[in-house]
């Protein structure tokens, strides 16, 4: 019994572990955050850390969505076992498995996992921005400065350059934000965080959600937790205040955190966060 008590406290330790490298990093994103917080106004500071430590456990995975997966069924003719490959749109999402209904039949679909992407289509660096989003960033707000810049150069300054990447990450925040209101959706700020990964309705990377085991993966919300704990502990420090970070849940954000959170049925996949050094609340 004292043996598992011990196994369960280092476990814990464990996975709130966070070096000093990583807070080295969230340190210049925060600075990072605090001035464009000046320049427009919009205050996002810790929302982008916790995206940071979403994304790439801040900094740990600076190439994400790599490999060109394609989809297949087996079909059998004259004794032979042959591979007929299907679009991913035209597959099937059935407990937590793709299907493919071939002859009026279900059809088990395998998963290839193909050659490596260009950098110029993976997502790149601590905040796994994509080379086009960069691009529509820095048209909508005019950077001058990197409008020039080859692809090259700009997937190069998204992988190594931690302020670049942040400026880009919050700013596309922004956008995301602005998008949501111009169309009148609920609660603007949750919106441009599931936005921000991918579709208006991204729950599970908000809140969280249970694997098929029961395990439960943290989302943003969780992190923005961490991120708090870190600044009240004074490991993280910023200038000035984050109101539009202090999140109030309204009546129906508590029903669908609530929702996520029991709902133990959903298979769901692994968020970017598994089997990284850092991974609170999972």
């Amino acid at each position: 019994m004292p043996r598992i008590l011990i196994l369960i406290i280092m476990m814990t330790v464990y996975s709130f572990a966070i070096s000093p490298a990583q807070l080295e990093r969230m340190q210049i994103v925060a600075n990072e955050a605090v001035k464009i917080h000046k320049e427009t106004s919009v205050s996002y500071e810790k929302t982008i850390l916790a995206i940071y430590l979403q994304e790439s456990s801040a900094g740990l995975k600076i190439i994400g969505d790599k490999f060109k997966d394609s989809f297949y069924i087996l079909s059998y003719k004259n004794g032979k076992k042959n591979r007929i490959y299907i679009k991913k749109n035209l597959l099937i999402k059935k407990d937590g498995k793709y299907h493919y209904i071939y002859q009026g039949f279900y059809k088990k679909v395998y998963r290839h996992i193909g050659r490596l992407k260009p950098l110029s289509e993976s997502s790149l660096g601590g905040f796994q921005i994509k080379l086009d989003t960069a691009k529509k960033v820095i048209k909508h707000y005019n950077m001058k400065k990197y409008m020039n810049l080859s692809d090259t150069d700009l997937i190069n300054k998204l992988l190594v350059n931690i302020k670049f990447s942040a400026n880009i990450a919050i700013r596309y925040l922004i956008m995301c934000k602005n998008s949501a209101i111009r169309k009148k959706l609920s609660d603007p700020y949750l919106k441009s965080i599931s936005r921000y990964n991918g579709g208006w309705k991204n729950m599970k990377y908000i809140y969280g959600y249970k694997d098929k085991k029961h395990r439960f993966h943290s989302g943003v919300l969780q992190k923005l937790k961490y991120v708090e704990k870190l600044i009240k502990q004074k490991k993280i420090i910023l200038k000035n205040s984050d109101s539009s970070n202090k999140l109030a849940l309204n009546e129906s954000t508590a029903k669908n955190c609530k929702k996520i959170f029991l709902n133990t049925n959903k298979i769901l996949p692994s968020d970017n966060l598994s089997n990284t050094q850092f991974h609170p609340y999972s």
